[in-house]
């Protein structure tokens, strides 16, 4: 009977300690769920810098493609206009309106 004994708590001090490097070694659960929050937070940034990126892509390609929007983002960036001021654009007719 005393054997018995001895087997069952040396198994149980075996579960335990299987139990306890599970839980608590550097490579173990608790690691792995640190870990997969990380990647969640990873793919958030990553998203978010995706979204960031195409919105700069499409103000560069309005940039290079109209003379209007490379001013108005000069003035919206430079604070040329302010917030009580009135922006008025005067354009000369095309040279060979000229006479």
């Amino acid at each position: 009977m005393q054997t018995k004994n001895l087997i069952k708590l040396f198994i149980l001090i075996a579960i335990i300690s299987l139990q306890v490097q599970i839980w608590h070694n550097p490579d173990g659960l608790t690691s792995l769920v640190r870990l997969k929050q990380d990647e969640q937070n990873t793919m958030r940034n990553i998203t978010r810098m995706e979204q960031l990126n195409q919105h700069l892509i499409q103000e560069i390609t309005s940039l290079k493609q109209n003379r209007h929007a490379i001013e108005a983002h000069i003035r919206y960036k430079l604070g040329a206009i302010k917030a009580d001021e009135i922006f008025i654009m005067l354009v000369d007719p095309e040279p060979s309106a000229k006479k």
